[in-house]
């Protein structure tokens, strides 16, 4: 999975703090499924962005992560080092109407092109012309090359390309699934999460939206024994699910037992 950060999608009439706290979520998302995620950094240096970035209003717990992410390497790298993309190659786009030349749409066509097996993503401002649009179409004008690129703007959307591209759960495994290999985050309109941390193995708790109940993965199960906890909106323990199924096996409730968050 490689995962282009869209400066593009800043546009001049944008909410840019909405803009980079999204992006700080999608790469917060994509943590566990280990993508490659690149960024420009020449984008993030010209003293244009950094003028508006200074006059931004962004959540006091996210303004130090948001600096990392635009000037640092934690979230995402510049791909200018390795670029396979030539400084003068132009590319075109129909929908959004884009002549693009030497940014990371740019490059992330050209990652295509080359390989078109990968899973290339961008990754748009909500609000911005690329916010409903999934796929975009790019060309390479010189050769007519096109390839069609994944387009993420929302979490929604980040959570269903790693279901598409990790969801699957190797039974021999020897660690305990992550979320987006259960039906937890791949039924999305059963289950939502919430702001719950199970307290020993700091996993998200899910709750199921029609009964209440709470999930997690049991991160002491791993392989063929893997599992979900259950528990009632009161946190009483009332079993474990399958992890693909979420059905609810109530032989395994241990009376006494909650929840501990």
């Amino acid at each position: 999975m490689i995962g282009f950060l869209n400066e593009r999608s800043l546009e001049e009439h944008g909410n840019w703090s909405v803009a980079l706290q999204f992006f700080l979520a999608a790469a917060q998302e994509l943590s566990p499924a280990a993508p490659t995620l690149f960024r420009d950094s020449v984008f993030f240096s010209q003293a244009h962005f950094k003028q508006r970035f200074n006059s931004l209003s962004l959540p006091k717990d996210q303004r130090a992560l948001i600096l990392e992410l635009v000037f640092g390497s934690r979230y995402y790298k510049c791909w200018r080092p390795e670029r396979l993309s030539g400084e003068h190659d132009d590319y075109a786009s129909a929908n959004p109407a884009l002549q693009l030349r030497d940014e990371s749409i740019s490059e992330a066509t050209e990652q295509k092109i080359r390989d078109t097996g990968a899973s290339v993503s961008l990754l748009s401002a909500p609000d911005s012309a690329f916010g409903n649009i999934d796929p975009i179409a790019v060309a390479k004008v010189r050769t007519e090359q096109a390839v069609q690129l994944n387009n993420a703007s929302s979490v929604d959307a980040i959570r269903r390309w790693i279901v598409s591209k990790r969801g699957h759960y190797d039974p021999t495994s020897s660690a305990a699934p992550r979320d987006f290999q259960t039906i937890l985050v791949k039924a999305s309109q059963r289950f939502r999460i919430t702001n719950k941390v199970e307290r020993r193995f700091s996993r998200r708790v899910f709750e199921e939206i029609t009964t209440s109940r709470l999930y997690y993965v049991d991160d002491g199960h791993p392989g063929h024994s893997a599992h979900l906890e259950v528990f009632s909106a009161n946190c009483e323990h009332l079993g474990t699910a399958d992890i693909e199924t979420g059905t609810l096996n109530v032989a395994d409730r241990k009376p006494g037992r909650t929840l501990k968050l």
